[in-house]
Parts: C-alpha cells; structure tokens; sequence
C-alpha cells in the first residue's frame, strides 16, 4: 500500500452479555471513543448474531447506528436484543458489534481502508415468568360464578319453595274439601233412608 492509515478510533473493553426473557428485550450500552486530539471521525456502527440452525435469532440493533465524534470524544452506542417468544430457555447466541471508522482515504490501487473495532456479544434466552396475574382473572372468575350460584340458591330458589309449598297446600285442600263433601253426601243419604 501507498498510504498508511492510522485509526482513530477506540474501545472500552468489557464484556457484554443479555439475558432475555422470552418475549422481551434488554438493552445495554457499549462506549467507544475518538482518539485523536485533533479531528473529528465519522463511524458506522452494526450487529448480528450468529446462526443455529432451526432456531430464529434474536433481533439485534444499535443507536445510532452512524454519526461523528469530535476529538478525544466519547461515544455510547446502546445495543438492544430482542428475543423471541419461541426462544428455548438457556439457548445462548453469540455475536459482534462492529463500529467502523468511515474514512474517504484510498490505498493505491483504489481499495479503500477502513478502520474499526469490535465487540463480542452474547444474548442468553430466558424463560418467560408466571403470569399470576392470568390466574388471579382466572379465580376471581371461578369466585363470582360461585356467588352468584349460591346466591341463587339461597335468595331466588327460597322465594319458589314457599310458592310449591303454597300450590301443593292449595292442592291438599282440594282433595280434602272434595273428601268432606263426599262424606257429607253420604251421611246425608244415609239419613234420608
């Protein structure tokens, strides 16, 4: 090469590793800096995990994903993971974020030099929590059907029985009236021989 490139660009090290639940995401920052005192650097930022076969891959993005950082600046990029709600608990993906000093500068032959870090990341599948509050609706639910079947019974059905018991009395008169009449008629018969 014809032309020496210097990169201005730098990291902080450390680890970044996710765990995800299921369903949700988590987002944590990564810091870079600009190095050189004496001019400004414009970056690219991306990210990926890679591939398990028959298994979807969390999501990945960074912010912002390009700019400038002006001499001896620092820089946050927040990285976010978002899992899926398919993810098996404890499947564990591993990746990088590239960060990518953009620069106009050309070797000779026209190949243009880029310069740029990287950080490996991890993301950890997570299982999705009880959701007591769902069974919480659910016994609330069983409770007020349960009430209400008993306060039918104990207040609506109490006002029926006294109602059959009314009809059946009504009915028993019946058949005793009609027994006295008969005996009266008999009696009367048997007196008139």
């Amino acid at each position: 090469m014809s032309y020496t490139a210097s990169a201005c660009i730098g990291l902080i090290a450390g680890k970044i590793n996710f765990n995800v639940t299921a369903g949700t995401s988590e987002t944590l920052p990564m810091q870079v800096f600009n190095a050189c005192n004496n001019q400004t650097i414009y970056f690219n930022a991306t990210a990926r995990f890679g591939v398990i076969t028959n298994v979807t891959t969390p999501k990945v993005t960074v912010s912002p994903a390009d700019g400038t950082m002006g001499p001896s600046a620092p820089q946050f990029i927040n990285i976010t993971v978002s899992m899926p709600y398919n993810a098996t608990p404890n499947t564990t993906w591993t990746g990088g974020v590239v960060v990518v000093e953009v620069s106009n500068l050309s070797a000779g032959g026209g190949a243009s030099v880029q310069t740029g870090v990287i950080k490996r990341i991890t993301a950890v599948a997570k299982a999705a929590p009880v959701n007591y509050l769902l069974y919480g609706a659910a016994g609330v639910a069983v409770i007020a059907i349960a009430g209400g079947g008993a306060y039918y019974f104990k207040f609506l059905r109490k006002g029926k029985k006294p109602a059959r018991k009314a009809q059946a009395k009504r009915a028993a008169r019946k058949r005793t009236a009609g027994r006295k009449a008969k005996g009266k008629r008999k009696t009367s018969r048997r007196r008139r021989r």
